[in-house]
């Protein structure tokens, strides 16, 4: 599982660095402004101006330690974004064992009886 994990985490952080330009470029063409000096600035604050490898040993520990970055349309730490949404999520996902259960019971007397009214009605 934690080879899992780990395969993921380079398979998400490598789409983040494949994909064409970068926060940085992002941000400014967004503003209309380019400074190359205050863009390479940005550019050492995030890190991207690292060794790829480099950059994923900061990411992956940062994501061990919690830190899920910065949402720079908010401007707040994107745990902070996340964390109002886990209840409504964990909600919803509590309610799957009992769906799951209403399914198998309501299709049992499909699988028992073939071709009776209860398989029409629950083909229907």
């Amino acid at each position: 599982m934690l080879l899992t994990l780990f395969g993921i985490s380079i398979i998400i952080f490598l789409m983040l660095r494949v994909m064409p330009g970068n926060i940085v470029d992002i941000l400014y063409d967004a503003a209309g402004y380019v400074n190359p000096r205050e863009k390479a600035k940005i550019e050492a604050e995030l890190g991207l101006d690292k060794p790829i490898v480099v950059q994923y040993a900061t990411w992956i520990s940062g994501l061990a330690q919690g830190d899920l970055g910065y949402s720079y349309v908010s401007e707040r730490p994107a745990l902070e974004e996340i964390a109002p949404r886990i209840p409504i999520t964990a909600t919803s996902r509590s309610a799957f064992p009992y769906s799951w259960a209403f399914r198998w019971v309501s299709s049992a007397p499909c699988a028992r009886i073939p071709a009776s009214i209860t398989c029409c009605a629950c083909s229907a």
